[in-house]
Parts: structure tokens; C-alpha cells; sequence
């Protein structure tokens, strides 16, 4: 199929579908100058969805693809896969952290105001 139908199929957008073919997670086949995709594609391209919905950034989806394409079921890609599992959470907690200070620091506001309110 076509751009315009994977894009209606997987219910996206075409601007989407770009970047994702420009950054190498969707590696559709080339028909003269139009992209042409099949079934491999929209399970890479569901892959990424799911994901992105877990946090993952691009760099580290596509060297999850890569490794997948690469060293597929092996000690390299597990190791690899926890290596970035790790680092994304770590950047959780940090944010964590970041989100924690920011909230005590807004109860405190909000302990302020409303106690000028009660003046």
C-alpha cells in the first residue's frame, strides 16, 4: 500500500510516517519515488507506538530496532535492551526527583496564598 493508506490504516498522520522513515524506524520498500508498504511495516510501525507510549526516545528506538534486526534473541541484544531499560529508568527517577521538588515547592505557595486568603 501506499503512504496515504498506511497512514488512514494505522490511523496517523503523514507528517509522522515522514519522520519516522527519515530517522530509519520505518524502512518501507521505494517504487520509483513513492513508498510502498506492507505488513512488516505496520508491525514496525506498531512497535514504535508502543514504545513511545512507554517513554522510549527515538535514539533509543531505533538502536532497539537495530539490535533486533542485528542480534536478534541474543546474549548482545538482552544486554543491550536492559543497558537502555535502565537508562530510561533512571531518567524516571530523575524526574522524579525534579517533579517531588516542584510539587513541595508549589504546596508551599499554596500554603501562602491560602493563608493570606484567611486574613
Amino acid at each position: 500500500m501506499y503512504i496515504s493508506e498506511f497512514v488512514k490504516s494505522q490511523s496517523t498522520t503523514l507528517d509522522t510516517v515522514k519522520f519516522y522513515i527519515k530517522n530509519g524506524l520505518l524502512t518501507p520498500e521505494k517504487d520509483g519515488s513513492w513508498y510502498v508498504f506492507g505488513e512488516q511495516d505496520a508491525d514496525d510501525f506498531q512497535n514504535i507506538i508502543e514504545l513511545k507510549k512507554l517513554g522510549f526516545s527515538i535514539k533509543a528506538i531505533k538502536r532497539i530496532k537495530e539490535l533486533h534486526s542485528t542480534s536478534c534473541s541474543t546474549d548482545e541484544q538482552w544486554t543491550e535492551n536492559l543497558s537502555i531499560v535502565t537508562d530510561e529508568l533512571a531518567d524516571i527517577d530523575s524526574n522524579i526527583v525534579k517533579l517531588m521538588s516542584r510539587k513541595a515547592k508549589l504546596n508551599k505557595i499554596r500554603t501562602e496564598l491560602k493563608e493570606k486568603l484567611r486574613r
